[in-house]
């Protein structure tokens, strides 16, 4: 039987509209295209913590940079010391004392150095002191942590370094910071001024130079 042309074209039009219909509903798995390479690459899952039987997490230089590029805050205050340090032991209170005095702008994480049997009394003076923060301990080589964290850090402790929020070093203490620096450095800090510089060891306590 011959079929009538008027009947021909609205039997195409009905099959074009079905596979119009059916491609809209059909998207394809995997990532989404776009305009560089067909694909968006998908974000960092977030680094996983591995926590001591201390209970400090074990963070190499590259999983704290990271964790600094996920921080809210505007600066990360890291301070690398060690529960057999003097100094560090003095220290740590101040430091501590920045979160007041700061808020969200700036953070502050301690992170030891102890080796294992020293990581029990680690945990004990950060209990002490009501750390409320994120608690971490170097898990890689010592040397390979100093390079990444500031390749002209000689290795004493206790040592501070300012990171702004892509984890780029700003400033670097190396030894005891002082509240009379520090806090003042911060201020101008988060008033955008360029502040990149470092403990200068060969100058009175408390002096810097830039």
């Amino acid at each position: 039987m011959a079929v009538r042309p008027k009947t021909l074209l609205r039997a195409v039009v009905v099959i074009g509209a079905t596979a119009l219909v059916t491609a809209a509903l059909v998207r394809p798995t995997g990532s989404r295209p776009n305009r560089n390479n067909g694909s968006v690459a998908l974000p960092k899952p977030p680094p996983r913590d591995r926590v001591t039987e201390s209970g400090l997490i074990a963070v190499d230089a590259a999983g704290l940079k990271e964790r600094i590029r996920r921080s809210s805050a505007r600066g990360v205050v890291v301070n690398a010391w060690a529960s057999w340090c003097g100094s560090c032991k003095e220290e740590l209170p101040l430091l501590l004392q920045l979160k007041g005095a700061f808020g969200t702008d700036i953070d502050v994480w301690l992170v030891s150095v102890d080796e294992p049997d020293g990581q029990p009394a680690a945990k004990a003076m950060l209990h002490e002191l009501f750390n409320d923060g994120p608690s971490f301990v170097v898990d890689e080589p010592l040397d390979a942590f100093k390079t990444a964290m500031n390749p002209r850090w000689p290795g004493m402790l206790p040592a501070t370094f300012l990171f702004d929020r892509t984890a780029k070093l700003r400033y670097f203490w190396g030894g005891t910071v002082y509240e009379k620096e520090i806090t003042p450095l911060l201020r101008r800090y988060l008033a955008g001024e360029v502040i990149d510089g470092e403990s200068d060891f060969g100058l009175a306590p408390g002096a810097t130079t830039r």
